[in-house]
C-alpha cells in the first residue's frame, strides 16, 4: 500500500483545500441559504415540466419527451436529502420524498443499467430515513430489475436497451460500476446472494477487460451476448476507441473502491488505486482533467470537473 501512499496525499491535500474553502463558505448562513434556494428553484422547473431534463441550451433546460426516468432522474431528490441533512429545513424533505414518490411505479424500469443512479438517492435513501417499507420494496425491485440484464455468457450487466431487444445486447460500459452498490445493498437487505454474485461477477469482468494494463480504461466492451466472445473495445462518448473518457475513468476509481468495500477483495482495491495516475498526468499539464486522454492536440479542450469531483469521493478516499 506504500507504493500509493503519494496518491492519497495529493488527493487529501487537494480535498483539505476543498473542505476547508467549504467550510468556511458554508459558515456563512447566507451562502447556505442560497444554496438552497437554486435547489428550490431548480426542483420546481422540474416539478412543473413533468419531465426529466436531458441537457441545457443557452442555460435553459431541455426535457426528454419520454416520460419515463433517464439516468440523472435521481440526482435533484440525492440534492434534497444532502440540503435537508445540511439545513434541516422539513420542506426540502417533503420535496425529497415527493421524488421517491413519483420514482415507486418506475421500479421496474427495463430499459437501462442506471437503477443506482436513480433509486440509491431516492427510494433507497426514503427508507432509511423514514423507514417506510413502500421504498424498501421499490429499491429491492429496482435491483432485481438491474439483475435480470446480467448476461451469464459474458459475466456482464448490459447497459442499454430494453429486456429482449437484440439492439445493444451486448454491451458493458465503465459506468455500470457506479450503479452496483444497488446491488450490493439490495444483496445484504434481503440475504440474496445470487444478487451479490452478479456485482461482484461484473465488476471481475470490467476490471479484467475495461481496464488495460496501464491502468487507463475503455468506456465499451461489446460481447457476443448469445456466445460470450468478445467482439470489440471502444468508446461511445470519448475521444476515441483507444483514449480515456475522463468521467468513465472516475466511475471506475469510484466504482472499483466502492466494490472493494463491499467485497474485501484488494484487486478491486489495486485497480481503483491505480487508476488516477491518469488524473494526475492531465492535472499536472491541465490544472483540471481534460475531457478525453488523447485529444492534448487540440485547442480549446475541455475540462470534466465532474470527474475531478468523483475522483475526491469518500469511498476512494476510506479505500485508500
Amino acid at each position: 500500500m506504500k507504493k500509493y501512499s503519494h496518491l492519497k496525499n495529493q488527493i487529501l491535500v487537494i480535498l483539505g483545500t476543498f473542505l476547508l474553502i467549504g467550510c468556511s463558505t458554508l459558515s456563512n448562513k447566507s451562502v447556505v441559504e442560497k444554496i438552497e434556494y437554486q435547489l428550490i428553484k431548480k426542483d420546481r422547473i422540474f416539478q412543473k415540466a413533468g419531465k426529466y431534463p436531458e441537457f441545457t441550451v443557452d442555460g435553459k433546460w431541455t426535457f426528454s419527451m419520454d416520460q419515463r426516468p433517464n439516468w440523472f432522474a435521481g440526482f435533484t431528490g440525492g440534492e434534497l436529502w444532502l440540503v435537508h441533512e445540511m439545513t434541516g429545513n422539513n420542506k426540502l424533505q417533503q420535496r425529497a420524498i415527493a421524488h421517491a414518490d413519483h420514482l415507486l411505479e418506475h421500479s421496474s424500469l427495463d430499459n437501462t443499467h442506471d437503477m443506482g443512479f436513480i433509486f440509491l438517492p431516492t427510494c433507497v435513501r426514503a427508507y432509511l430515513k423514514t423507514g417506510d417499507v413502500k421504498y424498501r420494496q421499490a429499491g429491492i425491485e429496482a435491483a432485481e430489475m438491474l439483475a435480470k440484464r446480467f448476461n451469464k455468457n459474458g459475466k456482464f450487466i448490459r447497459a442499454w436497451g430494453r429486456l429482449g431487444s437484440t439492439r445493444r445486447e451486448g454491451w458493458m460500459i465503465i459506468d455500470t460500476m457506479m450503479n452496483l452498490e444497488l446491488l450490493f445493498w439490495a444483496a445484504e437487505e434481503t440475504g440474496n446472494d445470487s444478487i451479490y454474485k452478479i456485482a461482484d461477477a461484473h465488476a471481475q469482468t470490467a476490471m479484467r477487460e475495461i481496464v488495460r494494463k496501464n491502468f487507463s480504461s475503455y468506456h465499451v466492451i461489446e460481447w457476443n451476448p448469445q456466445t460470450g466472445d468478445l467482439i470489440e473495445k471502444r468508446t461511445h462518448q470519448g475521444f476515441a476507441a483507444e483514449s480515456t473518457w475522463a468521467r468513465g475513468q472516475a466511475w471506475g476509481i469510484y466504482g472499483f473502491a466502492n466494490t472493494y468495500w463491499h467485497t474485501g477483495n484488494k484487486d478491486f482495491l489495486k485497480t481503483s488505486i491505480g487508476m488516477p495516475d491518469n488524473f494526475f498526468l492531465f492535472i499536472h499539464f491541465y490544472q483540471l482533467p481534460i475531457y478525453a486522454e488523447g485529444v492534448v492536440c487540440l485547442i480549446g479542450i475541455p475540462k470534466n470537473v465532474p470527474s475531478f469531483r468523483i475522483l475526491c469521493s469518500p469511498p476512494y478516499i476510506q479505500a485508500l
